[in-house]
């Protein structure tokens, strides 16, 4: 962990972009390997070494190993589609301020349009335009 985080200090001061890294573990356990998923958090993936070193201490069977290894690989899939859905969600609404935004400036131009007679502003014209029972 200690040089994780030297490493990311290092790039920090040298003005280098901070590198995508991903982190598992692997653990040979009574002939069979218990392999984490790859998260991008380095304290998340600890923390599952964590547990599968747990396990092994309190003997645990292949069996459970396997159920941990299950348990722990569900618990990142749903992380990860909550993340997606978050991310969706945060998307569409930019989306929609976009559109609301668009709309009004939209409005605002056929409204000036309508003002000054004009299908369409000529070229070079450069005013402001405060609407109707606006005061001078």
């Amino acid at each position: 962990r200690a040089g994780i985080l030297e490493i990311e200090a290092d790039r920090a001061r040298q003005g280098a972009s901070k590198p995508v890294m991903t982190f598992a573990t692997y653990q040979q356990y009574k002939h069979i390997t218990v392999r984490t998923p790859h998260v991008p958090d380095l304290d998340l993936a600890m923390y599952h070494r964590q547990q599968v070193i747990d396990l092994a201490a309190a003997g645990g069977s292949p069996a459970e190993m396997c159920a941990l290894q299950q348990r722990i690989l569900k618990e990142v899939v749903a992380a990860r589609a909550e993340e997606r859905r978050a991310s969706r969600k945060k998307r569409k609404q930019q989306r929609c301020f976009r559109r609301e935004a668009l709309a009004a400036s939209r409005l605002r131009l056929r409204e000036l349009q309508r003002a000054i007679g004009a299908r369409s502003l000529p070229t070079g014209v450069d005013a402001n335009f405060l609407g109707r029972g606006a005061t001078q």
